[in-house]
């Protein structure tokens, strides 16, 4: 794997993805750990799959299947050697994973925090529950009627992309 670039290496590779294991330090969803890992096109997909494979293999990233995702994680083992060889990675290739990690997580978190779905009741209506959390737990809950499933998914699509100004425009209008 010559390369020209800042990852020039099979162990620069796997460095690279041990350290983006490390600065999410929580489980992270394989295609999260490829969107931390190859932000640009400068990496092989292919070597990359190989790379991690074999970390997995040789025991410094953890992989486990929680719902049906595969999550990966660091190993003691992994962050033992990532000490040893961080080092080796380019002081701009750590700042702009470290960049990456932190969006990717941030997306994920609040992707966490908001909650809107659709239900169905016994009479056939319909309506969107739509809730908003924050760290001390729920600070929204809207439930809304609705007349058709596409209005409904417009709800959803809308409060997904929206939460924090349609909270604050209520709270505000309630204020």
């Amino acid at each position: 794997m010559e390369r020209h670039g800042f990852i020039r290496s099979e162990l620069e590779l796997k460095t690279l993805i041990l350290f983006a294991l490390r600065c999410a330090a929580c489980p992270v969803a394989f295609d999260n750990l490829s969107d931390m890992v190859l932000r640009d096109e400068a990496i092989d997909y292919f070597e990359y799959i190989n790379a991690l494979n074999d970390l997995v293999k040789t025991e410094h990233i953890h992989r486990e299947n929680k719902d049906g995702a595969e999550l990966y994680f660091i190993s003691k083992k992994g962050i033992k050697n990532l000490d040893i060889c961080v080092n080796n990675l380019a002081v701009s290739v750590r700042e702009h994973t470290k960049k990456a990690v932190e969006y990717i997580m941030h997306k994920e978190r609040r992707k966490a925090d908001i909650d809107a779905h659709m239900v169905e009741h016994e009479d056939g209506s319909l309506s969107v529950i739509c809730k908003l959390r924050d760290d001390s737990g729920e600070i929204m809950s809207l439930e809304l009627s609705v007349i058709t499933y596409e209005q409904g998914q417009s709800i959803i699509n809308s409060f997904e992309n929206n939460a924090e100004n349609i909270y604050n425009t209520i709270l505000s209008a309630m204020l």
